[in-house]
């Protein structure tokens, strides 16, 4: 037989536990987490989801990384253009990825029982839409991307020598925001690549 109870919480409670995963979720996106309790921090997500706080929470936790890839990530990338910019670029993707895998971790309770009952994007999922939406697609960083990756294509096609492995990590990494699909690799790349390839060949072509 299930008991019933009383599950409220204090409100001011509540406000403490979520600043305290605010300022946690920022501390590990600057990669100074060594001094984290992480079992104090899974504890507090799983009591506000418990609580029935999920919404509140999620809320926090989507702003927060929206916050920082606003005025942090895409500054850092939009100032590299014309200065090591893939290089930039697949760093601070890297450096998401790492603090994303952390944050899921943290709120792996709210993933398993807020995000599946309201059909929301799971953190690691939300993590990729954002970057997508807020560094890759923001404008001039994503008609630059496409501009670098294809300047990159046509040196090689020259016999030039270019940095493979940068193009490999940033095609790698479209890949991987298009979440199980190709559409963002397809879009900023593969499809123009396509396209300035037909143009090259018929070029190559005519000169016969």
């Amino acid at each position: 037989m299930r008991i019933a109870f009383e599950m409220n919480m204090d409100e001011s409670y509540v406000q403490s536990m979520l600043k305290l995963l605010e300022d946690a979720i920022r501390t590990i996106q600057n990669k100074d987490n060594g001094g984290l309790s992480y079992e104090e921090l899974y504890r507090n997500a799983y009591t506000l989801v418990l609580h029935k706080h999920g919404p509140r929470l999620y809320q926090l936790m989507k702003e927060v990384i929206e916050e920082h890839l606003q005025n942090e990530v895409r500054e850092i990338v939009h100032k590299s253009l014309y200065n090591d910019f893939l290089a930039t670029l697949n760093t601070q993707w890297q450096d998401h990825k790492v603090s994303m895998q952390v944050i899921k971790d943290v709120f792996m309770y709210m993933d398993r029982v807020y995000v599946k009952n309201n059909k929301v994007d799971e953190v690691q999922d939300l993590g990729l839409k954002l970057f997508n939406k807020l560094v890759v697609n923001h404008s001039p960083i994503k008609s630059h991307l496409t501009t670098t990756l294809l300047d990159m294509v046509s040196k090689e096609r020259r016999g030039e020598i270019v940095d493979r492995g940068s193009v490999k990590a940033t095609c790698e990494m479209l890949m991987a925001l298009g979440i199980k699909t190709r559409s963002v690799y397809e879009e900023n790349f593969e499809q123009p690549f396509l396209e300035v390839s037909g143009e090259f060949f018929k070029m190559e072509s005519s000169s016969f």
